[in-house]
């Protein structure tokens, strides 16, 4: 299992960029639809969770995966394909 790629500090910045916008976009959602406090801790945990989770799913069934992808950048790309989502729904709601 290979947990860096070749730039581990690049990968673990675009990490913490990743997670900070989609907090930031699922506290706008989650304003923005008037929820409680509980509620809106939901949507940042899910929104921080879903697709990256998805993703290590396939990274510990696929053999292939794994040899050409290191851990942090599926999380990364997970993050990723959550944030286009989440912007998706931002410019839909408007």
């Amino acid at each position: 299992m290979r947990f860096a790629g070749e730039q581990p500090l690049l990968s673990a910045f675009i990490t913490f960029a990743l997670l900070i916008l989609n907090g930031i976009l699922a506290y706008g959602q989650a304003q923005r639809k008037h929820v409680s406090a509980a509620t809106m801790v939901g949507y940042i945990m899910g929104s921080e969770l879903a697709w990256p989770a998805v993703l290590m799913v396939v990274y510990g069934i696929s053999r292939s995966f794994r040899e050409k992808y290191s851990m942090l950048a599926v999380i990364n790309y997970g993050l990723a394909v959550n944030a286009v989502v989440n912007l998706m729904i931002e410019f839909a709601a408007r």
